[in-house]
């Protein structure tokens, strides 16, 4: 190719939304060696060791945990151009298609009910790109990970009492990560995920109800699922006859 192209070419990449620092400061000869090299388009280092020379922490991202398989290969080229583009971080696509090439599988659009940065393909938001400590490539572990965008959840853990899965970081034993056919992202209907823990018969609930046994899908109309002021996790503000264990005034006691 004629240096005039070359030339023409280095131009229109400069152009771009997003710009490889090196490139933009006119350092090609840090990444390239300027008359021979036994690798592919003249780099002096094969990658990963030619990108980890400036990208040290990506490199700390896995060498403690988990791994990105295409980054610990060293296809760095698979996410991102070399040079410039047109999307952040000089990723090749929009970032989720970027990811939608290998995990197929987890693209938006199949349940009702999707979790916000995931329908905004934004996986970024919970992952690590290159690898991470943590499985599931997560930037930081449960329920950090979660408090960092649902920061009411554990209003009453220090003050009052917290739900113990959710405190312990187990929010996957009620919540789909990525999307549901259910509101909230549970992964089981109300009743089937309180009575995995909470095994109890119509008698038992009649009686620490208060000789009501309640609808068992109707659990999170009184009770907070992450924590409350008291370790019955009731919610704060209450009926005043419910407040004052005045339940018979409107409902019908359990049959014994």
């Amino acid at each position: 190719r004629s240096s005039a192209a070359d030339a023409s070419a280095t131009r229109r990449a400069v152009a771009a939304a997003s710009v490889h620092a090196p490139l933009l400061q006119g350092k090609c000869s840090e990444g390239h060696a300027p008359h021979g090299s036994e690798h592919a388009t003249l780099l002096d280092k094969s990658k990963p060791e030619r990108c980890l020379q400036c990208h040290e922490n990506s490199a700390s991202q896995y060498e403690a945990g988990f791994g990105h398989i295409p980054f610990e290969k060293g296809r760095c080229s698979d996410c991102h151009e070399s040079h410039s583009g047109a999307h952040p971080f000089l990723l090749n696509q929009p970032e989720g298609e970027v990811c939608y090439r290998c995990h197929a599988q987890q693209r938006p659009g199949k349940e009702a009910h999707e979790h916000q940065p995931f329908a905004e393909q934004r996986c970024s938001a919970c992952h690590q790109s290159h690898g991470s400590d943590i499985n599931g490539y997560l930037r930081r572990g449960k329920p950090d990970l979660c408090l960092g965008c649902h920061t009411d959840i554990d209003h009453f853990w220090e003050s009052g009492s917290a739900h113990q899965p959710a405190q312990q970081g187990e929010c996957a034993a009620c919540h789909a990560s990525h999307a549901a056919p259910r509101p909230d992202l549970l992964v089981r209907d109300n009743a089937q995920l309180c009575f995995d823990c909470h095994q109890l018969d119509t008698q038992q609930l009649g009686d620490i109800h208060g000789g009501i046994a309640p609808d068992p899908a109707t659990c999170t109309t009184c009770h907070d699922s992450h924590g409350g002021p008291q370790p019955s996790l009731l919610y704060p503000v209450q009926h005043t006859p419910f407040a004052d264990g005045k339940c018979a005034d409107c409902h019908e006691e359990s049959t014994p």
